[in-house]
């Protein structure tokens, strides 16, 4: 149900955490963090709208899940790409 899928996407904001850390400490990015947060918080709003009506409670979480799952990829490939580019 829903609390199932908002443990999960709590597992992955727990797993962007070192590297949102890594791009605002290591690197000095606020800008890019703040983008790549701005696009999160896009999507997870646009979903929110697309799924809320449709699904209730469990398109809520969802939606969630997606805007967390969206977190990691951008700030994971965000500071693996750094941190490719700081070893060159």
């Amino acid at each position: 149900g829903p609390f199932q899928l908002i443990m999960l996407g709590m597992a992955l904001f727990f797993v962007s955490g070192p590297f949102s850390a890594g791009l605002l400490y290591r690197f000095s990015k606020s800008n890019i963090h703040f983008i790549a947060s701005a696009l999160q918080l896009t999507a997870t709003v646009l979903l929110y709208l697309l799924l809320i009506p449709r699904f209730g409670a469990s398109g809520a979480a969802a939606a969630f899940v997606a805007g967390q799952f969206i977190n990691v990829l951008l700030v994971g490939s965000l500071y693996c790409y750094l941190n490719g580019e700081h070893k060159k």
